[in-house]
């Protein structure tokens, strides 16, 4: 691993690999003209149903921004709100069956996109990568959280 490597902001080396695996999943969605928006139908799909709330919590996506991906993927037949019969001031987003054959298509395309950005490095490699990510993304949550506390 190139030292320099160490000394590089971890946003940088994120974008690094970001910016051309973006560009390279972009022009396989391009298609479905959903490039921006491949993961929320990933999101929903693993949930069955969810609302706006959880998908952006997950994917770390605003509410205005939230409601106008909704909105587009509704105008596209990829996915359906429905009121939620356990609060009826909430709604349910599910899949269409147009957006049940997409993510079919969307998933196969990611599982290709991540077997070749992996190609190199063992299961394990792969596994600590995952878990890596996922303890990064939760020191900064609570770098954030206790910041605001202290203001």
């Amino acid at each position: 691993m190139e030292k320099i490597y160490k000394k590089i902001p971890l946003s940088r080396l994120c974008f690094m690999v970001v910016k051309p695996y973006f560009d390279i999943l972009s022009d396989k969605l391009k298609s479905y003209g959903i490039e921006k928006t491949s993961s929320i139908l990933v999101v929903i799909a693993c949930k069955k149903q969810c609302t706006q709330q959880d998908i952006g919590t997950l994917l770390n996506i605003d509410k205005v921004t939230m409601v106008k991906l909704i909105d587009l993927l509704v105008r596209k037949n990829y996915i359906k709100k429905m009121q939620n019969p356990k609060d009826r001031r909430e709604n349910l987003i599910v899949l269409t069956k147009k957006g049940r054959e997409v993510h079919q298509k969307i998933e196969q395309d990611i599982d290709a996109l991540n077997n070749n950005s992996f190609k190199r490095l063992s299961k394990k490699e792969k596994e600590n990568f995952y878990q890596a990510i996922f303890k990064i993304e939760n020191n900064l949550k609570n770098i954030i959280t206790s910041q605001k506390q202290t203001k």
